[in-house]
């Protein structure tokens, strides 16, 4: 057999596992993830309500339960605040714990070691650092263990590597400190492994369980525990424990509005929609208006099990009750893009951008709905606000990138690559804007690299329907219609809506 033949082989058996992909493909639709898109600082405080309440999207529904964030860059402070956790290394001013309660303050000789310590880290000194924090330990009980600051100011670096390293050797010479079990399974879990983090969350247990310290500090690490285990019983899809969890959680904390939607989650995935909207009822009444209604949290959810009569009902149930909520008119859209009723959408959107008219999300939804409607000059107007005002927002940027590549305008698909290749450079593993990428080279008559990146965006073997449908003209292009027909079939029989179903049904009758 020929290295050509043989080649060939090899692409047609990836493009079936990845047809197979696209029918087990579970993601939300095109309108579900980006009809209602994060919101802009304008509106930050019903903004970040809206973003906890979405049931559809898995990062809002997951608690912040202390994951190591590693972000920031430069030297690092020692500030002896409250947290015990990782999750405020945001910059290189960043405050970590050092002390096991804040209710514990540092003598100036506690605070003065400390500095030493901190300034031998930045001299990249990491053993002498060490070397003056155990000696600090060892004379002052309430100072958290050596490895875990240290993981704290690698947070600080950016430094994933040293951060796991230090978690692993803080178990190691700290056995019955519960904290680095916990930080290392919810890093696990970011990264999703689900198993290692289930065995870590119980080894953390156990030793949490026999931990007398620190009162405060047990307190805060068991809700710690109780997040990260509610998170990985929702990533198992095992709703009983993860209502058992918010359950002792709410014994603790009380009620709030991000924990009785949570609840809500699970009843509703235990197929109790009564009980679910009970508890996102109760939710509206802890969160005073804020965030999404909970007919249009149920009609989320009913959307997601694909049962769009009920969905509808909810709709309009939460339109009667809020006629001018910009959240329900979002829904509003997202539904009516799912009906493929078009002119209703870009009617909605009008109103919604008379409501708020100086928001870059609605600005983003307009631009969206525009897509769908292959009004790619006003879809570009739109996104190209949003990345005026706003050049950081990825969506936007994706969204400009797709409606310059679609006009008949060598210029303009110039810049489409352009604006695709900059979110690819700060985010390249994201298999959204890598699909972008590649359908901008297609555009752009660069066919090899459209085809290598195309692959690069469905390595796992799942890709949505657009993905599909930039597949299937690549092979189109190169003859090989019955795979392309393969792919298109598969994307039209997906029920996720997508801005190119007309021009994948046209590719179709052609072939």
């Amino acid at each position: 057999m020929s290295g050509r033949n043989l080649k060939c082989q090899r692409w047609f058996l990836g493009i079936n596992m990845l047809i197979l992909g696209l029918f087990l493909n579970t993601e939300m639709s095109f309108a579900q993830n980006r009809l209602t898109p994060a919101k802009t600082s304008n509106n930050q405080q019903r903004n970040s309500a809206q973003q906890s309440t979405n049931p559809t999207s898995a990062n809002a529904l997951r608690t912040n339960s202390g994951v190591a964030r590693l972000a920031g860059q430069g030297n690092v402070s020692a500030n002896p605040a409250a947290s015990t956790n990782l999750n405020n290394a945001a910059s290189p001013a960043t405050t970590q714990s050092t002390i096991s309660s804040p209710d514990q303050q540092m003598s100036p000789e506690l605070k003065a070691k400390l500095q030493e310590a901190v300034d031998k880290f930045n001299k990249s000194d990491i053993a002498g650092s060490l070397k003056i924090l155990k000696e600090m330990s060892q004379t002052n009980p309430e100072i958290i263990p050596p490895r875990l600051i240290l993981a704290q100011w690698f947070s600080q670096l950016k430094n994933r590597n040293a951060v796991r390293v230090s978690l692993e050797m803080a178990t190691e010479e700290s056995p019955n400190d519960p904290e680095a079990y916990l930080l290392l399974a919810e890093i696990s879990l970011q990264q999703g492994e689900l198993t290692a983090a289930e065995l870590l969350f119980q080894k953390g247990e156990q030793i949490l369980s026999q931990y007398s310290v620190n009162a405060d500090r047990k307190k805060a690490l068991t809700i710690s525990l109780l997040r990260g285990k509610m998170n990985l019983m929702q990533l198992r899809k095992r709703w009983a424990e993860m209502q058992q969890m918010l359950a002792n959680l709410i014994q603790i904390q009380g009620e709030s509005p991000e924990l009785c939607r949570l609840i809500a989650l699970s009843f509703f995935h235990q197929n109790q929609d009564a009980q679910a909207r009970n508890w996102f009822v109760r939710a509206d009444s802890l969160s005073k208006g804020e965030g999404m209604p909970a007919d249009g949290m149920m009609a989320q959810l009913y959307i997601s099990r694909g049962d769009l009569a009920k969905a509808k009902e909810s709709i309009i149930a939460a339109q009667k009750a809020y006629p001018k909520s910009t959240d329900v008119l979002s829904l509003s859209i997202m539904m009516a893009i799912n009906e493929n009723d078009l002119d209703a959408a870009w009617n909605l959107v009008q109103k919604l951008y008379q409501e708020d008219s100086k928001s870059l999300n609605v600005l983003k939804t307009m631009g969206n709905v525009a897509l769908f409607r292959s009004d790619f000059a006003q879809a570009q107007q739109a996104f190209q606000e949003v990345v005026r005002q706003s050049p950081i927002d990825s969506e936007a940027v994706n969204g400009l990138a797709l409606a310059l590549c679609e006009q008949n305008d060598p210029e303009k698909k110039k810049l489409a690559l352009q604006y695709a290749t900059s979110n690819i450079q700060k985010q390249d593993n994201n298999r959204e804007f890598l699909a972008t990428l590649g359908w901008t080279l297609l555009q752009a008559g660069e066919t090899d690299k459209a085809k290598q990146i195309l692959q690069q965006s469905a390595a796992d073997g799942q890709l949505n329907a657009a993905t599909a449908y930039y597949f299937a003209v690549l092979l189109a292009q190169n003859q090989q219609n019955d795979e392309a027909k393969k792919l298109i079939e598969a994307a039209l029989a997906s029920k996720a809506p997508f801005f190119k179903r007309q021009a994948a049904i046209n590719l179709l009758n052609q072939l």
